[in-house]
């Protein structure tokens, strides 16, 4: 892209809880104001973040895939992402977007939200024969977070098209670096259940929502 001066690997297949920690840690260090609160770094302000690096990577890797996640500084927030080996950037596509922010990028068939009729939880839902959506098939209470379902949706990135699955994947990768970054507690929760994996909380939704 070259608009972003924050580059961090993660091998997903082999990581132990303590990998996924420090790479919290090492994201919330290099994003980080010159504020903090309770001991924890605080983003910078807009102004504070230099106008040709407004972005970060994550490049996540298993045994046969890579994908590479790009994010906003100001606010954490999954702007698009790449296949391994591929030049192209899918990124979500806001209600009545017309311009790619991402250069270069072909606009996914949703948005970055998690609610709303283009949002990410009813297209990730399943949907019955005559294409209408299943009521909570697949919002955030029912989908797991932890290890292997990070290592899934990295693979399923990898290789597929299909709009559910790209959606349930994607909403896994925002709450496992984004809102893991925004909030102590859903980066603790996943901790505590990195090996078993486990569905968010009533209370870290609503958290998320805020």
């Amino acid at each position: 892209m070259g608009d972003k001066d924050i580059k961090e690997e993660f091998n997903v297949e082999e990581a132990s809880r303590r990998a996924y920690e420090a790479l919290m840690d090492r994201l919330r260090s290099l994003l980080a104001g010159d504020r903090t609160v309770r001991d924890r770094p605080v983003l910078p302000s807009v102004a504070e973040i230099p106008s040709d690096h407004p972005r970060f990577e994550v490049v996540m890797g298993t045994n046969t895939n890579q994908v590479t996640f790009l994010f906003r500084r100001q606010d954490l927030y999954l702007e698009a992402y790449q296949r391994g080996g591929s030049e192209t950037w899918y990124e979500f596509r806001e209600k009545n977007q017309k311009e790619h922010a991402v250069k270069g990028s072909e606009f996914l068939p949703f948005s970055g939200s998690y609610s709303g009729t283009h949002g990410l939880e009813e297209n990730a839902a399943n949907r019955d024969r005559s294409g209408r959506v299943m009521q909570g098939s697949f919002d955030r209470s029912r989908i797991p977070l932890g290890r292997y379902a990070l290592r899934d949706a990295v693979n399923t990135l990898a290789t597929s098209d299909a709009q559910n699955e790209r959606a349930r994947s994607l909403i896994v990768i925002i709450e496992m670096i984004s809102e893991s970054l925004r909030f102590e507690q859903i980066e603790i929760y996943i901790l505590t259940n990195w090996y078993t994996g486990a569905i968010p909380t009533t209370e870290l939704v609503v958290l998320e929502n805020n």
